[in-house]
């Protein structure tokens, strides 16, 4: 408001100074916004669904951090009554979230494979791999 006044009254050029009006702006956030910083919990329905009759669902999913390019990956294996038949992990080093998924489905293939099971669902949690396979 100042400045525009200052222009009109004194027929003077006084450019606005935006970082700090954005500078302001951000203070008022900071001290006015009552959950600025906290955690956001989302709720989300979690369930197991078996596999069909006379099938093995193998469950599994990586994680990767992008600071070491360390990931993890891990599955279980299990029948239609919800037997745990055994598990996996690994540690691995890895470029992307997606790797380190694809990595946890062909490891469990890879025992799939020892193991010679035949009928196998597979359950991941990533939409890109699904749509690659």
């Amino acid at each position: 408001m100042e400045n525009r006044n200052l222009n009109n009254i004194n027929n003077l050029n006084c450019n606005l100074d935006t970082n700090k009006i954005i500078h302001l702006a951000w203070e008022f956030i900071f001290f006015t916004e009552k959950y600025l910083f906290t955690n956001k919990n989302i709720k989300t329905e979690i369930k197991w669904y078996k596999p069909p009759k006379n099938m093995i669902k193998l469950n599994c999913d990586g994680a990767f951090s992008s600071y070491t390019n360390a990931a993890g990956l891990g599955g279980t294996f299990c029948n239609i009554n919800r037997d745990w038949i055994m598990g996996f992990h690994k540690e691995i080093q890895a470029i992307s979230p997606t790797y380190a998924e694809l990595m946890a489905v062909l490891e469990g293939l890879k025992i799939t494979k020892e193991l010679n099971f035949i009928n196998l669902e597979i359950e991941t949690d990533i939409t890109d791999i699904i749509k690659l396979m």
